[in-house]
């Protein structure tokens, strides 16, 4: 064995310690990194708002194109399936709303008679426990109109006026004393003929709308 060869064995010999904790340091650096990696990518899919693969285990790739005349065809038919499904009426469609107030204000004034009818109104009576039995009972209706019913109905005539639907004079009446008080009064606890009677013209309005609260022009 020439000099050379033992130098370089002796080199090899001498630098397998140093190679060694290299190969460990390699080896612990790889471990150190490789879960921030993998850590780093899960932070990075959480940002973008999605897996990085999806369930097959592909790359996830986000494609995007101009639509072009089919995906505009796609969306008129789509519009035209719906005008054509059956039309199903709102409940709270004006008419409807319409019918069912005057309903509710037609059966309060028959559950909520004045004390006593005119033949006995207070103004010609003597007797002041029927004028006040008249005034409370004046005053409780009065209450329960404006808190319960005025605002709904006054909407609700409005509604028709923007429409282009005649109210005559349904909106004043509404505004300037207990609508649909007055026949009643009159005829105790019968409802009136329907001249004579707002709740029963309040009621008509529902005939000059159509289920999507357009006008039916007939007038």
């Amino acid at each position: 064995m020439d000099a050379n060869t033992q130098l370089a064995n002796d080199l090899h010999f001498l630098t397998a310690p140093f190679r060694f904790v290299f190969s460990l340091v390699r080896a612990a650096t790889f471990l150190a990194i490789f879960p921030l990696v993998i850590l780093g990518l899960c932070f990075h899919a959480a940002l973008i708002g999605g897996p990085l693969m999806d369930d097959t285990m592909q790359p996830k790739v986000n494609l995007t194109k101009t639509p072009d005349g089919r995906d505009k065809r796609i969306v008129e038919l789509e519009v035209q399936l719906k005008d054509a499904a059956p039309f199903k009426e709102l409940e709270d469609s004006l008419r409807r709303k319409t019918v069912q107030l005057a309903g509710e204000l037609s059966d309060f004034w028959v559950k909520n008679p004045p004390p006593f009818y005119p033949a006995n109104y207070p103004v010609n009576s003597n007797d002041p426990e029927k004028v006040k039995a008249y005034n409370e009972w004046s005053i409780r209706v009065e209450k329960v109109y404006k808190d319960k019913y005025q605002r709904r109905l006054l909407g609700i005539i409005r509604a028709y006026k923007q429409q282009g639907v005649p109210t005559g004079v349904l909106e004043s009446a509404a505004e300037n004393h207990i609508f649909g008080e007055f026949p009643y009064r009159g005829s105790g606890m019968q409802p009136p003929m329907c001249q004579q009677d707002e709740v029963c013209h309040l009621r008509q309005l529902a005939w000059f709308v159509d289920a999507k609260d357009r006008p039916i022009v007939t007038f």
